[in-house]
This record gives structure tokens, C-alpha cells and sequence, in this order.
């Protein structure tokens, strides 16, 4: 569970986009399989089964810096991720999502 990326982190909660990426690497370096929370989700419904070793990502609050830092280093290792998003804020500011094409 991660919460903000930042090149300046301040407290405990926030890593730099160096540290997430290492992390990446650790997981897979270690054998394991980094999976989807709807593929946990029907594992824990006995609906389907999961790898050994295997790992969610997910990120909370929305912040900007999944989409800046975190999911572009997702996308090259093609690992999902979730990231739950404050849905009373939505609507209330200018929000920007890059997808790829």
C-alpha cells in the first residue's frame, strides 16, 4: 500500500519515484506475481486461483503522483495497480488523467 511518490518526500508515507521503482524490482527479482485487485477479489470469492507469491499494488487518496511517478513504471513492468481515489473531491478541482493510446 502506497500513499504519494514525490522527488521532495517529507514524513513517512512518501517515497521517491527511485524507492517505488526499487521496490518494483524486489518483487520482481524475489518470483513474485503482481496482481489485480479484481483477480484477489475472486481468489478470496474461491472463484479462481492466484500464484504463489503473489502481490497488490494499490495506492491511496488519488494523489496526481500515481499517474506522474508510479503508473508510468507500472506500465513498462506491466504490473497493475489500484488506485482508490476520494471520490467526494471529484468534480471539485481540475484533474488531469494521461492514458495510453
Amino acid at each position: 500500500m502506497y500513499h504519494h511518490i514525490s522527488n521532495h518526500p517529507v514524513g513517512k508515507i512518501i517515497i521517491t519515484p527511485e524507492l517505488f521503482g526499487q521496490h518494483l524490482n524486489i518483487l520482481q527479482k524475489e518470483g513474485y506475481h503482481v496482481i489485480s485487485l479484481e483477480q484477489y477479489a475472486s481468489f478470496l470469492e474461491g472463484k479462481s486461483v492466484i500464484p504463489v507469491k503473489s502481490a497488490v499494488i494499490t495506492f491511496d487518496d488519488g494523489n496526481e503522483s500515481f499517474y506522474t511517478y508510479a503508473y508510468p513504471q507500472l506500465l513498462k513492468k506491466h504490473m497493475p495497480a489500484t488506485d482508490f481515489v476520494i471520490v467526494g473531491l471529484v468534480g471539485n478541482c481540475n484533474l488531469t488523467i494521461y492514458l495510453p493510446s
